[in-house]
């Protein structure tokens, strides 16, 4: 069996979007995005990729997977600006409990750092989770599918970039 190269543009992620707070401790913070995806999402956005085990890279943990996305896990992974702002630069927020919405996700991993994009938006400003997550444990009426007013029906549990 032959596998296929695959480019950002013949993989496709959903994202269900929110606007909320993020709660750590006394500290809280409304990152830029809050968006529930799945692993793809980082190589369609360009950050570090594993091709050999098709996951992201991360600057620390472990991105969430399929398991999380089918069991509708409150887990995350973090941009580096919301960790400075919520845990500082000297500690560690992998497995801490955060509280979004006022529901407690764990922290699996970090991602590398970005920067800011071509319009000066601070990509590190990130919060990821499953995207199933978001859409069936959280108000409707908080949550938006950029560029369509439902999700499309081929979008599944399931994604592949092999």
């Amino acid at each position: 069996m032959t596998r296929t190269a695959r480019t950002p543009s013949s993989v496709i992620a959903p994202i269900v979007r929110v606007r909320t707070q993020v709660v750590y401790n006394n500290k809280n913070w409304a990152p830029m995005y809050l968006y529930g995806t799945t692993p793809a999402f980082s190589f369609i956005r360009d950050w570090d990729w594993n091709s050999r085990l098709h996951m992201p890279e991360l600057a620390r943990g472990a991105f969430f997977e399929d398991r999380d996305i089918d069991s509708r896990s409150q887990v995350c992974v973090l941009g580096k600006t919301v960790v400075n702002e919520l845990f500082g630069e000297d500690e560690d927020p992998i497995d801490k409990e955060i509280r979004i919405n006022n529901q407690p996700f764990k922290v699996k991993g970090v991602l590398s750092s970005k920067g800011a994009n071509m319009m000066g938006m601070d990509q590190d400003d990130i919060v990821l989770t499953p995207w199933t997550t978001l859409k069936f444990k959280w108000p409707a009426s908080r949550r938006r599918w950029p560029c369509s007013p439902a999700p499309p029906r081929s979008i599944r549990r399931r994604w592949s970039t092999r």
